[in-house]
């Protein structure tokens, strides 16, 4: 009759809670198994603590119904740490979130304009993965990001470069936006033969600090000539810049999901210190499910047309 040695089991287990209680992963095994940073090297990193969403790419809306993601979160209980696994939500998922939670030792590796790239290392079973995380949390620079955090993980099979997702508020407009274009693609009516654009159609883009405003659109001078694109620059005064930032102020994040029909498309896209690029869509043809949606597109576009004149 076989026994179970229980001190021994009692003595392993031991030592895995211990590991999971300071960050450390428990699922290297191996003699040359583990992480490569070390303890001493995880305390320094003191990386900020958060639990974040990631994706394949930049700026995306999460499916409500079924999202499927890579969850990420950052510890410093003891010493820095990322563990990643993949994460499913939504009454509409039909499968189960993989069983491939990974934890990482972090230690800090670089740091540029109060970013901070946390680098890791760890070899499980023969194979060694390498993780990179990028965190702009703290970024004083003016320039635009991709994500507030990036995460590239290299395993035998390559290379993925991960994006975090913030939630946003339902406003579009950040307190550091520094340019904003708005674009009218035009309606569907026939035009005369020749013709450079359709109905309609018009672009707007601002820079905020230098109040400047360059446009372009689509006109017929009479009903016997072709529609042609005419394009200029307006510099505009205080006025007529806060009618543009106002009519944006008040663009909301709609819930709808239909779609209505016979209406120009319609979108902007707003660049900010703190979101990077946003772009969001007219809710008038929320159903074709290409990204955010909003109510408040047309009365931006207006506001546009009057300080322009165009």
């Amino acid at each position: 009759m076989n026994f179970i040695n229980f001190t021994k089991v009692f003595a392993v287990t031991s030592i895995s809670a211990t590991l999971g209680a300071c960050g450390g992963s428990a699922d290297a095994i191996g003699d040359n198994d583990g992480n490569e940073v070390s303890v001493e090297e995880a305390i320094k990193a003191n990386a900020k603590p958060g639990s974040f969403k990631l994706y394949g790419r930049p700026n995306v809306t999460p499916n409500r119904d079924c999202d499927l993601f890579t969850q990420l979160d950052l510890k410093a209980d003891y010493y820095s740490t990322a563990t990643l696994s993949s994460g499913v939500a939504g009454v509409a998922c039909e499968i189960a979130a993989a069983d491939d939670k990974r934890t990482y030792r972090l230690k800090l590796a670089e740091t540029d304009c109060g970013t901070k790239i946390y680098t890791g290392s760890r070899t499980v079973k023969g194979e060694r993965n390498e993780i990179k995380i990028t965190d702009n949390r703290a970024r004083v620079c003016e320039d635009v990001i991709a994500a507030v955090l990036i995460v590239d993980e290299t395993t035998s099979s390559g290379t993925v470069t991960r994006y975090s997702h913030v939630d946003r508020p339902v406003t579009v407009w950040p307190a550091d936006v520094r340019t904003l274009l708005a674009e009218s693609h035009g309606s569907f009516r026939r035009v005369p033969s020749g013709s450079e654009c359709l109905p309609d159609q018009a672009k707007y883009s601002l820079d905020i600090a230098s109040k400047k405003v360059t446009w372009e659109v689509c006109e017929l001078v009479n009903r016997s000539t072709i529609f042609t694109k005419k394009s200029g620059a307006t510099t505009l005064s205080k006025t007529m810049l806060k009618k543009i930032t106002s009519a944006a102020k008040n663009v909301e994040v709609s819930g709808q999901t239909f779609c209505g029909n016979d209406k120009p498309a319609m979108d902007i896209t707003v660049t900010s210190s703190s979101w990077g690029e946003q772009k969001f869509f007219d809710a008038f043809y929320a159903c074709q499910g290409e990204g955010t949606y909003v109510n408040g597109i047309d009365e931006v576009l207006d506001a546009f047309r009057e300080v322009v004149g165009k």
